[in-house]
């Protein structure tokens, strides 16, 4: 006479599938654990009664494993077991960055590590909101890249790590045509101790005199050149 094993409360009879894998983290693929014996009571039901499927079981959350009567008359095989998906672990790396004093900033950006399958930085970051300690000085240390807010999507879990913007001093080599973007302003004095003056520019933005030293040679005449 043929057994019945029938799933209809899953807390009742979930018990009786075993399967070799008991953990599974999202990973871009379908996954799908092993069964490896069913039992009805004390009988163990053969491999050959039954045959399983898996769905849901590609992204983080909650898969089931369906089992379906092979129709050999033994054992009448139906019922279900579900399974969890964990989400994957994603770094977002606020990307170090270097300007020179009174430049613009840079476009702030990030980098990602732990990716799986196929998916992009774009796909699985959301949202990242990134953010920069406010000064202009040349400081040790730079200032701080945070983000004020970082989302993921439902298959990770995003630690964010901050960076540094660091401010270098502006170079204008030595002699020569100033650097592209760059504005000097050579006034005469009628002062014998302080006969000229220099005013530097970048952009609409006014270096400071401590920012700078300077020479005039005397065949240097009054003016500007940019």
């Amino acid at each position: 006479k043929a057994n019945e094993l029938g799933f209809i409360d899953k807390d009742i009879y979930t018990r009786d599938i075993t399967w070799s894998e008991t953990s599974f983290v999202y990973n871009g693929t379908a996954q799908a654990p092993t069964v490896t014996s069913v039992k009805i009571g004390d009988d163990v039901v053969p491999a050959s009664e039954y045959k399983y499927s898996c769905s849901n079981n590609t992204n983080a959350g909650t898969a089931t494993l369906t089992l379906t009567d092979k129709t050999v008359n033994n054992y009448i095989v139906d019922g279900y077991k579900n399974f969890t998906i964990q989400k994957a672990p994603l770094t977002i790396m606020a990307d170090a960055k270097t300007k020179d004093y009174l430049d613009d900033d840079p476009e702030l950006t990030f980098s990602v590590e732990g990716l799986q399958g196929a998916d992009t930085k774009q796909m699985a970051v959301t949202k990242c909101v990134l953010q920069r300690d406010a000064g202009e000085e040349v400081v040790d240390g730079g200032y701080a890249i945070t983000s004020s807010e970082t989302t993921t999507n439902g298959n990770y879990t995003g630690t964010f790590v901050s960076s540094t913007l660091t401010i270098q001093p502006k170079n204008f080599g030595t002699g020569g045509t100033p650097p592209s973007g760059i504005s000097v302003y050579v006034e005469k004095n009628n002062d014998a101790n302080n006969p000229w003056s220099v005013s530097v520019y970048n952009g609409s933005k006014l270096f400071q005199a401590s920012d700078f030293t300077f020479a005039v040679e005397e065949t240097e005449t009054e003016g500007s050149y940019i």
